[in-house]
């Protein structure tokens, strides 16, 4: 599946911003931690002066503050030109409306931020800025403007304005950026200012709090899954809280024996054979389902497609798939494998790498939500190859509980084949799901699913 030309694929931008991104932010800290600590130091605190010079400038007067500089060359040569009397003349307007500006300060308005909790990843992110004027005057012509967004944001309406806001009143304006990042995200302050008349300068900015929010895997377009060989009446599974009336399962009919409900008598096998009979029930469990993410590296190197595309259609095929499933009654365990690293030297330079058993994520029927799983999804980081033995360890010890797994993968070589075939032989049905790029395909019976088509949003039977 293609996209437009003005509109790039997931893939495609995944690919830009991976590794060019990060290197055009390489002096930019990540975290908005970082960078408050970096305008508390020495040349935080003299670029911060100059940068609280210049946003008091509109962009047409930024442009002309640009200008001024050229034009300063050429004045020097005031013998055979009278380019000096523009300069100045300009340098001078620029400098009146930068000293006028401080009469535009919006005293007695109150500004702020609202954002959803979770935002998808590659979705349009609505910031809206609110107003709230509990002054006297009646301030006119306000610019909002968003912050420097981090390496993998992108506006995609950074500035708005408001004609006027009266006095008592409330207003509210938008911006809209997209992230393609997994994680927690804290920006700068958006700001609100005033325009001076001839529109050159603004007034002393407004800040709003810093917006924070989570980007969570897209949700795959899972229209329907067929689990392999699910168990309705698995051992150790949980019962049903509730019946309504006889809501049990029928498992057959058996002898009458002293002390059985008079309401089980099968009148019928009783008339038949002569000797009483009761019917005999069968306790009716939730339908309990493993959903396994491999976030385990891999040492394959692709050329057309950054590393992390086919693992963020993992995810969000995983995020499908347990969307799908929790629309049943269904009980969900969320499993991340080859994610977590232990010990404090696992990063060091040749450091052996201990990976943890993963933990379940427990979903459905009041143990989590859709929210739950996305926000356990988001945090997913590859750190570390995939252990076979490690991975399988929960899932084996738990395997009378689970009817069916669905284990999707990033890649498919002998690692996972050897993990899928040690839970076939425990008797575990597995759905295997490998997100590979456009056009390939993993060898064996493994369903392969485009990487690109669920980034897009297309529809994904499975």
């Amino acid at each position: 599946m293609s996209s437009s030309a003005a509109s790039p694929s997931p893939c495609e931008v995944i690919v830009a911003l991976t590794p060019f991104a990060r290197q055009n932010h390489v002096l930019v800290p990540d975290s908005s931690a970082e960078r408050d600590r970096y305008r508390h130091t020495r040349a935080g605190r003299v670029l911060g002066v100059v940068a609280s010079v210049l946003r008091r400038f509109s962009q047409e007067g930024s442009l002309l503050l640009l200008l001024a500089a050229p034009a300063a060359l050429a004045a020097l040569d005031v013998r055979r030109s009278q380019s000096h009397v523009a300069w100045g003349a300009l340098v001078g307007l620029l400098a009146a409306s930068f000293v006028v500006s401080f009469a535009y300060r919006l005293r007695g308005v109150r500004a702020s931020v609202s954002v959803p909790r979770r935002v998808a990843m590659g979705a349009a992110t609505h910031l809206t800025v609110v107003l709230d004027n509990e002054g006297d005057a009646s301030p006119t012509s306000l610019r909002v403007r968003g912050p420097f967004l981090p390496w993998d944001g992108q506006w995609q309406q950074r500035a708005t304005g408001l004609a006027v806001l009266r006095r008592g009143a409330r207003a509210r304006a938008t911006l809209i950026a997209t992230f393609h990042r997994r994680g927690e995200h804290h920006l700068d302050p958006v700001r609100v200012q005033a325009l001076v008349p001839l529109g050159l300068a603004l007034g002393p900015p407004l800040f709003t709090e810093a917006p924070r929010f989570l980007v969570v895997p897209k949700v795959a377009n899972v229209t329907s899954l067929t689990l392999p060989r699910a168990r309705r009446h698995h051992p150790g599974g949980v019962p049903r809280v509730s019946h309504l009336a006889d809501s049990r399962e029928l498992a057959g009919v058996r002898p009458y024996r002293p002390g059985d409900p008079v309401r089980d008598l099968h009148t019928k096998t009783w008339a038949r054979t002569g000797v009483p009979h009761v019917r005999e029930y069968q306790e009716e469990f939730f339908t309990h389902v493993a959903v396994v993410v491999d976030a385990a590296t891999t040492e394959r190197k692709r050329k057309r497609y950054a590393e992390d595309a086919p693992l963020e259609a993992a995810l969000s095929l995983a995020a499908g798939v347990v969307e799908r499933l929790l629309r049943g009654e269904t009980l969900i365990d969320l499993f991340v494998v080859g994610e977590r690293v232990a010990g404090s030297q696992a990063h060091a330079p040749g450091a052996a790498t201990t990976v943890e058993a993963p933990r379940a994520t427990p979903l459905g029927r009041g143990r989590g939500t859709l929210e739950v799983a996305l926000d356990r999804l988001a945090a997913v980081e590859r750190e570390a190859p995939l252990d076979v033995e490690v991975s399988v360890e929960p899932l084996l010890a738990e395997r009378d509980r689970f009817a069916a797994i669905v284990l999707v993968c990033s890649e498919w070589d002998a690692r996972r084949e050897a993990l899928v075939k040690k839970l076939e032989t425990a008797g575990l049905a597995s759905l295997v799901l490998v997100t590979l790029p456009e056009g390939e395909r993993a060898a064996g019976t493994v369903r392969t699913v485009a990487a690109e088509a669920v980034l897009l949003g297309a529809a994904v039977p499975l």
